[in-house]
């Protein structure tokens, strides 16, 4: 995307942050369209400012930009079922291979995780934010078996535990070739770093 694409879509999504209606909503969509060749559009991002009652609003920005591969958006947001559940929205979310969480007010729980990877199986880059590295483990574990493009995850995490961590590079390359025995994991670019806040893993 060039500068001035940029500028308009972080102006439209500024403006159609504020409103209230679906019709306003439809209205900027329409009129971005004019000035836009939104099927350039491959990031979006849904600021704190969207409220849980503008989920139309999100619905019809992503309808609009076909060709979408990364989004950053707040945990509380992504989870509403209006969103996650859309039928309308899960041809998109299959293709997303970008997905940053942002928190706002809530932590990603562990028992979303399932549901996250059946409906973006495509993701490669994942980023979010849990309470404590006991959910890390559980959702990193369904991360590893069930997203074959996965090539980098960071989670941070705000509370430690007294366990210890399970996931060393052996544990990853054995899981990995388990789940995807014909997709060849190069060992020596499999990195895992946890600092006790944040834990990072490559999968290159």
């Amino acid at each position: 995307m060039n500068l001035i694409v940029e500028f308009f879509i972080f102006f439209f999504l500024l403006v159609i942050s504020h409103e209230t209606t679906d019709d306003e909503a439809q209205q900027h969509v329409t009129y971005l369209s004019c000035l836009v060749d939104l099927s350039n559009i491959t990031e979006l991002e849904f600021s704190s400012k969207y409220r849980t009652y503008q989920w139309k609003s999100i619905q019809l920005i992503l309808q609009a930009c076909p060709n979408v591969i990364g989004i950053r958006i707040s945990t509380r947001l992504l989870m509403l079922s209006k969103l996650i559940d859309n039928p309308i929205l899960i041809p998109i979310f299959k293709q997303i291979k970008m997905m940053k969480l942002i928190r706002d007010k809530i932590y990603f729980p562990s028992n979303f995780a399932s549901k996250f990877v059946q409906r973006f199986p495509s993701l490669n880059d994942i980023e979010l934010q849990v309470f404590s590295f006991d959910n890390c483990v559980s959702i990193i574990n369904i991360f590893l078996t069930y997203l074959e493009n996965l090539y980098y995850v960071k989670i941070n995490y705000s509370q430690d535990t007294l366990f210890d961590d399970p996931f060393s590079r052996d544990y990853i390359i054995k899981n990995r070739r388990r789940s995807f025995p014909g997709n060849i994991v190069d060992e020596e670019k499999v990195i895992v770093k946890n600092n006790g806040e944040v834990i990072q893993i490559w999968l290159i």
